[in-house]
């Protein structure tokens, strides 16, 4: 009586497949349309390419400065990778994210060569609220929510004695 009762309930929920017998032991049951249907597993992402400029205060391309992806949860930080930017000053990142219960993307700054490319500059970060983000491609597949590009441009100011 109380397993009649559980698959009424469950299938009135949609999880019919999953309180049969056959369900139980072999997954879901042969259509004639498609066949045996294959096990699906994953989470849902995106795919991020980051595009970004670091310069001094005079405009001039910074190389050198090591830029770190970061996510923030609470008061912790989360760092996901570090990049130094190019001769040019730029930095080109692309990775798949998930995108599931994740913080906002944020970026930080760090001068980890000193005086040797340009100068000596002080710590910084960006904020996922001053990023460029947009959409440029749809997904792919049923887990993909597209491609997005994320493009920033980020002058950072000189050291003073101490920092």
């Amino acid at each position: 009586m109380k397993n009649r009762i559980y698959r009424a309930i469950m299938g009135l929920l949609g999880f019919t497949s999953a309180c049969t017998p056959f369900a139980k032991l072999y997954g879901p049951p042969p259509t004639p349309e498609y066949g045996v249907p294959a096990p699906e597993y994953g989470t849902p992402y995106v795919e991020l390419v980051v595009k970004g400029k670091v310069t001094d205060p005079d405009g001039k391309p910074v190389s050198g400065i090591q830029v770190t992806p970061f996510r923030r949860y609470g008061d912790k930080d989360y760092p996901d990778g570090k990049f130094l930017t190019d001769g040019s000053g730029n930095v080109e990142i692309t990775k798949q994210e998930f995108t599931g219960g994740m913080g906002a993307l944020n970026f930080a700054f760090e001068d980890v060569d000193g005086p040797e490319n340009g100068g000596r500059f002080a710590k910084d970060t960006i904020y996922h609220k001053d990023l460029d983000i947009k959409k440029v491609d749809e997904g792919s597949d049923h887990w993909s929510d597209g491609k997005f590009e994320v493009i920033f441009e980020k002058k950072l100011r000189p050291a003073e004695d101490g920092e």
